[in-house]
C-alpha cells in the first residue's frame, strides 16, 4: 500500500514540473525548449525518488502520473515553439525579408557608380561584419574605387574604415593598421568626429589584440571623449564595453567588470541590443573567472538570445564557446563539445581568426579536463600554429612602421602648429610696438604744435618790440624738436634691435625645439627596437614554454600514460627547447654585432676543413629527409678571416639548405678559388626565391614565402647574422635564385697564404 507523500515532496513536484506549463502559456513567443521541459521532469522525479526512499518506484502510480503530466508539458512547449516560429499575419519568420536582402534590391534598382552607390555598398559592408567578413571586405573595396572615381571624401574614408574591420577580424592586424593610418587623416580634415571616434575605436581594438593594452586604453579613452563630445551614446556603450575586455584581458577584473556593467546599463537604457550583447559577454567572462558558473550561464544565454536575433555571427561563435566551457568546467563535456564546436565551425565559417584561436583553446581546457591529453595537444599544435601566423614577427614589425608614422605626423603636426601660432604672436608683437611708437610720437607732436601756437598768440598780443625775442624762443623751440627727433630715432632704433633679438631668440628656441624632438624620435625609434627585439622574444618563447608546460602538467598528472605517448610529448619538448635555444642564440648574436661587442680576427683559416666537417654534421639531418649533401672543390683553401665566424656562417647556409629542400632532393656545397677571393657555394633545389623574398632576404626577423619543408623552425635571424658577419671580414655574400628552381647561396672573402706549419704538415 502506497504511503501518501509529504507535503514537502508535493512542492517541489509543483515548483518543478508545472512551472513550464506557466513559463510556456505566458511567453508564446519564446516557449523553453522542450527538451528543457522534460530534462527538468527527469531531475525532478530522480530528486524526489532518492529522498524518498521507495514512494516515486518506476512501478508505483503516482510516477506514472507524473510522467504522462511532464508529456503533456513537453508537447505544449513544441506546439508553442511551432507557434512563435510565425508572426501575428501567419507569415513564417524565416521567410522575412532580411536587411541584407532590402540592401541588395535597393541597390539593384539604384544607378552605379555614383556617391549614392558608394553610400549604399559602405552600408552593406557594415551588414556584413558580423556574417561574412568575405563579403564586406569586397563591398568596403567597390565602394572605395567608387568614392574614388567621383570624388567623395567622406564615403572614400567610410570604405577604408570598412576594409580595416574585414581585415582586422580576419587577423590581418598589420594591414588593417595601415589602412586606419589613411583614414585618421581624411576625418580630421572633414572634420567628422564620429568617423574619428571610430578610428580610435579600431585602433584600439588592434592594439588590446596586440596586448599592448596601455595603448589601446589610451585610443579608447581618445574615442570615448569624441563619442560623448557628439552625443553618440552608441558608440559610447561599444567604448565602455570595449575598455572592460581590455582591463579583463590585463587581469584588472573589477575595473573590466565596473565598465561592462556601465555599458550595460547604458546600452539597456537606449535598446542598443549589439552592446547589450558585447557586455553581457564580458560580465560573463567575469564570472566564469571567478567560478561562478550559473551567473555566467545567465548572462551568456542572455547575449546568446539577443545575438541570435541580431543574427552577428561573431558573438554566436564567442557565446557558443564560451557557454560549452562553462559546460566543461561543470563536468557537463557531452554540451560542452557541441557548444564549442559549433562556436568554432561559426568562426571558420565567417573567418574570424581571433574566434578560431580562442575556440581552440576552449577545447584545449575541455580535453585537459577530461584527461584526454592527447586531444589536448593536438588542438595545442592547431592554436599555437594560428597564433604563430596571427602575431609573426613581419607583422609586428610592419604594425611598429605603421604607429610610427602615425606617431610622427602628429608630431609634425603639432611642430606645424606651434610655429605658426609662434610666428603669428611675434607679428602682433612688433604690429603693437610699431603702433605704440607712432601714437606717442603724434601725441608728442600735438603737444608741441600746441604749445607753439600759444606761445606765439602771446607774443603777439604783446608789444612789437619782443617779436625778436619771439623769434629767438621759436628757433629755440625748433632746436628742441630737432633734438626731440633725433631721440626718437635714436629709440626707434633701440626698439629695431630689441626686435631683431627677439626674433633671433625665437628662431634658436625652434631650433632648439626641433632638435629636442629629433632626439625624441631617435630615442623613440631606439625604444621601439628594444620592445620588438623585447616583444619578438617574449612571444616566440612564450608558446614553446606553454606546450612544455602545459606537457610537464599533463605528466605530472598522470603516471599511466603509455609509453608512445610520453615519448611524443617529450619530441614536442625537446623541438620546443630547441626552438627557445636557437632563438635566444640568434637574438644574442644580433645584439653583440649590433653593440660592436662582434670583433672578428682576421687570419688565415683553411676553409676546406670547415666546409668538410659541416657538410658531414648535417648528413644525418639530411638523410632523415632523402636529401643527398655533397661537397665538391678544393682540399686546401685558406682565406683571411675568422675560423669561428666562418664555422657559424656555413652552418646557417647549409642548416637553410637542408631545411628548406623537399624530400629526395640535392645540396651541393662547392669551394673555389676566383682570383684572390675564395669563394664558397651552397646550392639547393628547394622552392627559390621571390623578387619579393629577395629584397628582404637578408633583413632581421624576414619571413619568406617558402616555409621549411619538414616542420622546422625559423627565427629570421639566421641570413642577417651571415650577411653582418661576412661583411665584418671584409668580404661578400649574395643569392641567386629563379623562384621554382633552387636557390644559390655564394659567400666570398679575402684569400690568404698558406701558413708555414700548414705547408710543413703538407710536405
Amino acid at each position: 500500500m502506497l504511503v501518501p507523500p509529504k507535503p514537502v515532496f508535493i512542492t517541489l513536484i509543483a515548483v518543478q514540473v508545472f512551472l513550464p506549463v506557466m513559463l510556456s502559456s505566458r511567453c508564446p513567443s519564446s516557449p523553453p525548449p522542450p527538451h528543457i521541459i522534460y530534462e527538468i521532469m527527469r531531475k525532478t522525479l530522480t530528486r524526489c525518488t532518492i529522498s524518498s526512499g521507495t514512494m516515486f518506484k518506476p512501478r508505483h502510480r503516482l510516477y506514472h502520473v507524473c510522467l504522462c503530466f511532464g508529456l503533456f508539458c513537453l508537447l505544449h512547449g513544441t506546439v508553442n515553439r511551432l507557434y512563435a516560429q510565425y508572426d501575428e499575419r501567419g507569415v513564417p519568420l524565416r521567410k522575412r525579408e532580411s536587411v541584407i536582402d532590402s540592401l541588395q534590391k535597393l541597390r539593384a534598382a539604384m544607378p552605379r557608380n555614383t556617391a549614392e552607390d558608394a553610400r549604399l555598398l559602405n552600408v552593406l559592408s557594415d551588414a556584413y561584419r558580423y556574417h561574412s567578413t568575405d563579403s564586406a571586405l569586397a563591398f568596403a573595396e567597390e565602394a572605395f574605387a567608387i568614392a574614388r572615381s567621383v570624388g567623395d571624401v567622406r564615403e572614400k574614408a567610410w570604405a577604408l574604415y570598412h576594409q580595416s574591420y574585414a581585415l582586422y577580424s580576419q587577423g590581418k592586424y598589420d594591414l588593417a593598421l595601415e589602412k586606419l593610418s589613411d583614414v585618421a587623416p581624411i576625418f580630421e580634415q572633414i572634420k567628422d568626429t564620429s568617423g574619428t571616434a571610430y578610428t580610435m575605436n579600431e585602433l584600439g581594438n588592434i592594439y588590446k589584440r596586440q596586448h599592448r593594452y596601455t595603448e589601446a586604453l589610451e585610443y579608447y579613452s581618445k574615442a570615448l571623449a569624441g563619442f560623448r563630445a557628439v552625443l553618440n551614446k552608441e558608440g559610447t556603450v561599444l567604448i565602455l564595453a570595449n575598455m572592460g575586455a581590455t582591463e579583463r584581458m590585463a587581469g584588472r577584473h573589477v575595473a573590466g567588470f565596473q565598465h561592462s556593467t556601465e555599458a550595460l546599463a547604458l546600452g539597456e537604457s537606449i535598446g542598443y541590443t549589439y552592446g547589450i550583447v558585447f557586455a553581457c559577454t564580458n560580465i560573463g567572462s567575469y564570472y566564469t573567472f571567478h567560478t561562478e558558473y550559473d551567473s555566467a550561464l545567465s548572462f551568456y544565454m542572455r547575449g546568446l538570445r539577443l545575438a541570435e536575433e541580431l543574427r552577428n555571427e561573431k558573438y554566436l561563435s564567442q557565446l557558443r564557446y564560451q557557454i560549452g566551457l562553462v559546460n566543461a568546467y561543470q563536468g557537463n563535456f557531452a554540451d560542452a563539445e557541441r557548444n564549442i564546436a559549433e562556436g568554432l565551425r561559426i568562426a571558420e565559417r565567417a573567418k574570424f581568426a581571433e574566434r578560431v584561436k580562442e575556440a581552440l583553446a576552449a577545447f584545449v581546457e575541455m580535453y585537459r579536463l577530461q584527461g584526454k591529453y592527447k586531444e589536448a595537444l593536438a588542438y595545442q599544435e592547431r592554436s599555437t600554429m594560428l597564433q604563430d601566423s596571427l602575431f609573426s614577427a613581419d607583422v609586428r614589425k610592419n604594425m611598429d612602421a605603421v604607429h610610427m608614422r602615425l606617431v610622427t605626423e602628429r608630431k609634425d603636426k603639432e611642430i606645424q602648429l606651434l610655429q605658426k601660432e609662434q610666428e603669428l604672436s611675434t607679428l602682433q608683437r612688433n604690429a603693437l610696438l610699431a603702433g605704440l611708437c607712432v601714437i606717442v610720437v603724434i601725441l608728442w607732436l600735438v603737444i608741441n604744435r600746441y604749445h607753439i601756437k600759444r606761445t606765439a598768440l602771446k607774443e603777439v598780443r604783446e608789444s612789437h618790440d619782443k617779436i625778436l625775442q619771439a623769434n629767438a624762443a621759436l628757433g629755440t623751440a625748433n632746436a628742441q624738436l630737432s633734438e626731440a627727433n633725433a631721440e626718437i630715432t635714436r629709440q626707434m632704433g633701440l626698439l629695431e634691435e630689441q626686435a631683431r633679438t627677439i626674433q633671433i631668440t625665437n628662431t634658436e628656441l625652434q631650433e632648439m625645439n626641433l632638435r629636442q624632438e629629433i632626439q625624441n624620435t631617435q630615442l623613440k625609434e631606439l625604444n621601439e627596437e628594444k620592445n620588438e627585439f623585447m616583444g619578438i622574444a617574449a612571444h616566440d618563447l612564450k608558446n614553446p614554454l606553454s606546450g612544455i608546460q602545459n606537457i610537464a602538467e599533463i605528466l605530472l598528472m598522470d603516471d599511466e600514460l603509455p609509453i608512445t605517448i610520453r615519448r611524443e610529448m617529450l619530441t614536442h619538448v625537446t623541438k620546443s627547447s630547441e626552438r627557445m635555444f636557437e632563438l635566444i642564440k640568434n637574438l644574442l648574436d644580433v645584439n653583440a654585432i649590433e653593440r660592436g661587442g662582434f670583433m672578428p680576427s682576421a687570419k688565415p683559416v683553411n676553409i676546406a676543413q670547415i666546409a668538410v666537417l659541416t657538410t658531414d654534421h648535417y648528413q644525418s639531418r639530411a638523410n632523415s629527409k632523402n636529401i643527398t649533401l655533397t661537397f665538391s672543390g678544393e682540399t686546401q683553401a685558406f682565406a683571411l678571416a675568422d675560423h669561428a665566424a666562418v664555422e657559424q656562417v656555413l652552418d646557417n647556409l647549409i642548416s637553410n639548405a637542408v631545411k628548406y629542400s623537399p624530400q629526395e632532393k640535392q645540396v651541393f656545397v662547392r669551394l673555389l678559388e676566383v682570383s684572390s677571393k675564395v669563394r664558397l657555394e651552397v646550392q639547393d633545389e628547394g622552392p627559390g626565391l621571390s623578387e619579393t623574398d629577395k629584397r628582404k632576404l637578408f633583413g632581421k626577423f624576414a619571413r619568406l614565402s617558402a616555409q621549411p619543408t619538414g616542420g622546422e623552425h625559423s627565427t629570421g635571424l639566421g641570413l642577417s647574422i651571415v650577411k653582418k658577419m661576412v661583411e665584418a671580414m671584409q668580404g661578400n655574400v649574395w643569392c641567386e635564385s629563379v623562384l621554382g628552381q633552387g636557390a644559390t647561396f655564394i659567400i666570398e672573402l679575402p684569400k690568404a697564404d698558406m701558413p708555414l706549419e700548414a705547408q710543413t704538415a703538407q710536405s
